[in-house]
């Protein structure tokens, strides 16, 4: 019987945990859709959360631009704010990889100044 607990136990947290990612990915698409020039042509890919706390992302887009011509994939940066909301700080033209390069070297310097973690 206790067998069948720890497995029921195993499966409940991974659907929780997986629930959460994906409210955290649709919170972060709507953040940047609020960036976008033409947010109803955003094609969402990507999402990963960095950080100890998860308080920082990367999430892949590709929308169209002023002129009505797809960007090409790009990634938007986030950071949630004082009440747990994604906000953007940038969307740039660069990789996923490369995105969450930027963010472990921007928590590195972080840790470093203040001696806390990301």
């Amino acid at each position: 019987m206790g067998n069948r607990f720890g497995i029921f136990g195993v499966a409940l947290c991974t659907l929780l945990t997986a629930c959460g990612t994906n409210s955290s990915q649709s919170n972060a698409e709507k953040a940047t859709l609020a960036a976008l020039k033409d947010p109803s042509s955003a094609q969402f890919g990507e999402f990963t959360k960095y950080g100890d706390h998860g308080s920082y992302s990367c999430l892949s887009v590709n929308a169209k631009n002023t002129f009505g011509g797809y960007t090409g994939v790009q990634q938007a940066t986030l950071k949630k704010n004082i009440n747990e909301e994604w906000q953007v700080e940038s969307i740039d033209d660069v990789s996923h990889e490369a995105c969450i390069q930027a963010l472990h070297d921007k928590c590195l310097l972080y840790n470093q100044h203040t001696g806390k973690t990301c």
